[in-house]
């Protein structure tokens, strides 16, 4: 159902202010939080090197002009919460520029409105990105990065998936059943790099998705750390795999 709601509302609202559509904010795929954590991180890497400043910038694709002031989070950088959480992502966990610019491959397991592809690209990448997610995403994504002029690769069966320099999946890999985990694992698994967010307890209660983490991993020297806690679903937490 709401798959379909998307997809009409990509083929009848504006596109030039999807990021205030209710859908955005219901799933949600646009973030207004103000981390704290996020912030810091974000910011202190962005005044210690100009890459990551510039990747910090906003685009403001999707938002109207004038409306800007209603995603800032300061007055003296022009950039929006969304922005900053997927540059803090990659800098708390060590995935800098010089690490981006080596890899051929990323693949992005759920890409919200692809806001963390732009960001992949403006810190330097210039390999394949694949975006794995449901073909109406994908619609809006491919909007998006082409405002952008970034080219992605959009994946939505698990079976034309392969092995990756880097896996990048927040809040999306331990929301999907078990079942298509699997199987999305048995052709990714041995993807070199990750940067997993994830919520300790999965929506159905029944798995532990640190435990399970913890056994898939266990051979590649997983790294954990606590992002925060949510009394929705749980702690929710990094888990991050560098090798190179």
């Amino acid at each position: 159902d709401m798959r379909a709601a998307f997809d009409y509302d990509f083929n009848t609202l504006p596109k030039g202010r999807f990021r205030l559509w209710a859908f955005m904010a219901i799933v949600p795929l646009v973030t207004f939080n103000k981390s704290a954590r996020f912030l810091g991180a974000a910011f202190d890497a962005a005044f210690k090197d100009p890459i990551i400043h510039d990747a910090l910038i906003e685009n403001w694709v999707g938002v109207p002009d004038g409306l800007e002031t209603n995603f800032k989070v300061c007055e003296d950088f022009n950039t929006s919460a969304q922005r900053v959480q997927d540059v803090a992502h990659l800098v708390i966990n060590g995935f800098m520029p010089e690490d981006l610019k080596k890899y051929k491959k990323v693949l992005e397991i759920g890409g919200g409105y692809g806001d963390m592809c732009s960001v992949v690209h403006d810190m330097g990448f210039e390999g394949e990105y694949t975006i794995f997610d449901f073909p109406e995403i994908h619609q809006l994504q491919e909007y998006y990065l082409s405002k952008n002029d970034i080219t992605a690769k959009y994946v939505s069966d698990w079976q034309d998936l392969e092995t990756y320099d880097l896996v990048i999946a927040t809040w999306s890999l331990s929301e999907i059943p078990l079942e298509l985990r699997e199987n999305i694992m048995s052709k990714i698994g041995e993807s070199t790099n990750w940067l997993v967010c994830y919520q300790s307890n999965a929506f159905s209660g029944t798995l532990d998705n640190s435990q399970y983490f913890k056994d898939k991993f266990k051979n590649r020297n997983p790294e954990f750390t606590f992002i925060r806690e949510s009394a929705y679903d749980g702690d929710n937490l990094y888990m991050r795999v560098k090798n190179d």
